[in-house]
């Protein structure tokens, strides 16, 4: 296409204009048209040139406008697609170097998608030099109301397919089209940033002196944010209702697996998409199949029940940082990871819960210069997807300065983050700095945090620092706020400990209450945290049982139990009714979560109650009067009634009580046998009887129970 005559822009438009505009597809190149081409070889102040004409008659109302803006739309296809020759030095020398491993058949599974990665990147770079000046004029012809619909119509059109199908579209604006669309991006009048080197660093503080030693983010990726951008689910846009998303939990979690998988370090080019922001589009399917799973939600962020947990104080996260290499180079170890969960215990307000994942990795490198040891670590803020904050240190004393929010953008505070929790496979244990401060926002971060993420030892610091000055000195009604540590969208964190199972944190927290000696309303108040206004959590969680949560009933029960509360208290907190009167072992038996209730029960019968307040929780009437054991036996849930029989035929309770629980009779004195019989429930009658035969109850009393339809006397 080269030209030996002089170029002038009239005679450009009418040689263009005798060319093909039908794209071809070429070997090992992306598909081109003939006038595609002719503009590629164009020197930029030439596209220049050409471009200004083009889009002069595009104005008018004849064929020609039709014609120029078809040759207007390849003279910008034409500038996405143009390097620098540095650029286009570095992806072929990458290229080679990606195509060495495929001279074997095992290479050719490594080798192929580290070409097609590279291919990608280098055609989504920002770094390109037209690509600001091609997408900033589809801007301007797409919001320029003076031109034809159709005109700013096929403009918008090409613009989308250079995002989707072409790939010459950069992350950042990509991202932008997905969320905002072409129209609504040029009505709002966007511009690609310019990144110059001080508008870099204004927009990214790297800290006293630009140093290394400092945390910073690296100048050479976007502060692209795709949390809860990408839908798992085929055919689902993130902005469908209720499809699940790419979170911050499952991109906190993968960043840190995969990088103990590759020597502490994460690759971001795993996180690579071809096409439109979507899971089936990412171009490592094998690394998103085994780090990017779709799990709904993450308990124990993913890391299982073995992970090691902490909490730490924001102020004490580098203190801790250090202890944690002191450990590594103890054992040998290189590197380790994390994920870090935050979320914001000042004021309440917040319209959902505001907790956040994150994640970090740390590193012990050698100075090949020097032989000795350096130390960087990274944080990972899945708000900016495709970068993470670092520090490079030789001297851990001056990491031990550093505070978490160093590590985090001033943008994204995350209330400050007071504490943190920390959940790892492969950090040290014992590697937080213990040390905490008697601080009322750090201690209701840490409580918040430890009764989450089931970190008992944080819940017995706090415990340890009641009688320091900054908490002894303040009101029972400020310390009772304080231990309540409600998270700012007024979600009780006792409640998540229960529906999470985290019997260790509930009994720690049952012994933090004790020793705070808050008066008995307020303690009462506290242990009877509700999920909604009207539903205490306890209830609620009877009927669901999440995560098979037995042993936190259990541990839960004894904590209620062993109170320092008076007895009645106790006795309105374990029967946790609902705003319509319902106990919440009447809540387990209607819920048929025999386990539940038959744990609850073992409780019951083993606490120090008064016998008739054990009977009266045992029976668990609802607001009509009917006892637990009824509705079981009127749906004829046997292995409920079992459970129920047994635990109180076997218990010490007096032969009269246990008749009066058996029995089960309504407040009409309707029995829970008439009911059974009323419901038809042969087997479960039998069932019933024999149970009663096995009973060491006088042969009268067993008569009684097994006479069924008689009002009680």
């Amino acid at each position: 296409m080269a030209r030996q005559k002089p170029w002038d822009v009239r005679t450009g438009v009418a040689d263009m204009a005798t060319l093909s505009d039908k794209r071809v597809k070429r070997w090992f190149k992306k598909s081109a048209s003939e006038q595609y081409l002719y503009a590629k070889s164009l020197l930029p102040k030439q596209r220049d040139e050409l471009e200004q004409e083009l889009a002069q008659t595009m104005r008018g109302n004849t064929p020609a406008a039709g014609e120029a803006l078809t040759m207007w739309l390849s003279v910008q296809q034409a500038r996405l697609r143009t390097h620098s020759p540095l650029q286009q030095q570095l992806h072929r020398s990458q290229q080679v170097a990606n195509a060495i491993p495929s001279a074997t058949v095992v290479g050719a599974a490594v080798s192929l998608p580290a070409l097609m990665n590279t291919r990608i990147r280098y055609y989504q770079s920002d770094e390109r030099p037209e690509y600001a000046k091609a997408f900033d004029n589809f801007m301007s012809v797409i919001g320029d109301p003076s031109l034809p619909p159709e005109v700013r119509n096929a403009a918008a059109e090409r613009l989308e397919y250079h995002a989707w199908s072409e790939g010459t579209i950069a992350p950042q604006e990509q991202h932008l089209l997905y969320t905002h669309g072409a129209r609504r991006m040029a009505d709002e009048g966007y511009r690609v940033p310019r990144r110059t080197f001080s508008d870099l660093f204004a927009a990214r503080p790297v800290g006293p002196g630009l140093t290394k030693e400092a945390p910073y983010f690296s100048s050479k990726r976007p502060l692209t944010n795709l949390n809860g951008q990408i839908a798992f689910e085929k055919g689902m846009e993130p902005t469908d209702v209720n499809v699940d998303k790419l979170w911050c939990r499952h991109l906190a979690l993968a960043y840190c697996l995969s990088s103990d998988d590759n020597d502490g370090k994460f690759d971001f080019d795993k996180l690579s998409i071809s096409g439109p922001l979507h899971y089936d589009n990412f171009v490592d399917h094998a690394w998103r199949d085994k780090y990017l799973q779709p799990r709904n939600y993450l308990h124990g962020a993913g890391m299982g029940p073995d992970a090691r947990r902490a909490v730490v104080d924001n102020d004490r996260f580098g203190a801790s940082l250090a202890n944690a290499f002191k450990k590594l180079e103890a054992t040998g170890q290189s590197h380790a990871s994390a994920v870090i969960n935050v979320a914001e215990f000042g004021e309440t307000g917040a319209k959902s819960y505001s907790g956040h994942a994150m994640a970090m990795t740390i590193k012990v490198k050698t100075d090949p210069g020097k032989g000795t040891p350096v130390y960087v670590v990274t944080v990972y803020d899945p708000n900016h997807t495709v970068t993470h904050k670092r520090v490079r240190v030789t001297d851990l004393q001056s990491l031990e300065r550093l505070a978490f929010r160093d590590f985090i953008d001033p943008d994204f505070s995350y209330g400050n983050a007071a504490a943190i929790a920390v959940l790892s496979k492969t950090m040290p244990a014992g590697f937080e700095d213990e040390s905490a401060a008697a601080d009322v926002g750090v201690v209701k971060a840490r409580i918040g945090l430890a009764l989450r993420e089931n970190v008992p030892e944080a819940l017995d610091i706090v415990a340890a620092l009641l009688s320091e000055p900054g908490l002894a000195q303040i009101d029972h009604g400020k310390l009772a706020d304080t231990l309540d540590a409600k998270e700012a969208s007024g979600v009780s964190m006792l409640s998540e400990a229960l529906k999470f199972g985290n019997s260790e944190a509930v009994r720690a927290y049952g012994r933090l209450l004790n020793k705070a000696g808050l008066p008995p309303h307020m303690h009462a108040r506290l242990l009877g945290t509700t999920v909604e206004p009207g539903i205490p959590a306890f209830n609620s969680m009877m009927k669901t049982s999440y995560y098979n949560s037995w042993d936190t009933i259990e541990t839960f029960a004894e904590v209620v139990a062993d109170a320092h509360l008076p007895a009645q208290a106790k006795v309105d907190l374990l029967e946790g009714k609902d705003a319509e009167g319902t106990p919440a072992l009447s809540s387990a038996t209607k819920s048929e979560n025999a386990a539940a209730a038959g744990l609850l029960m073992k409780t019951i019968l083993h606490s120090t109650l008064p016998v008739v307040m054990k009977s009266q929780l045992l029976a668990a009437k609802d607001a009509q009067g009917t006892p637990a054991l009824a509705h079981a036996m009127e749906r004829g849930d046997a292995y409920t009634v079992m459970r129920f029989m047994k635990q109180i035929g076997h218990s010490d309770l007096p032969d009269a009580v246990k008749v009066e629980l058996i029995a089960a009779r309504s407040t009409d004195g309707t029995s829970g046998l008439a009911r059974a019989e009323q419901a038809g429930h042969s087997e479960l009658l039998n069932l019933y009887k024999d149970l009663i035969g096995q009973m060491s109850l006088p042969e009268a009393m067993k008569t009684e129970l097994m006479t069924a339809g008689k009002p009680a006397h």
